[in-house]
């Protein structure tokens, strides 16, 4: 199973289109972990835990902060 299937995009949030806050970019990066939790296999969840830490880190950026280690 894909990452990039027409399943996950339909199922993505309409506000996954307009996140512009830092509290949007952590809901994002909660959405990802949570769907990693549901994946069946790493090659599924990494990317998801890569592209949540990607929103966590963009989070940062917006509240002035260093990006996470």
């Amino acid at each position: 199973m894909s990452i990039h299937s027409h399943s996950h995009r339909s199922s993505l949030p309409l506000s996954f289109t307009s996140v512009k806050t830092a509290k949007d970019y952590r809901a994002m990066a909660e959405e990802c972990a949570k769907w990693a939790r549901e994946a069946r296999d790493d090659d599924v969840s990494a990317p998801l835990l890569q592209l949540g830490q990607m929103w966590l880190d963009a989070a940062s950026k917006l509240d002035g902060l260093p990006a996470a280690k």
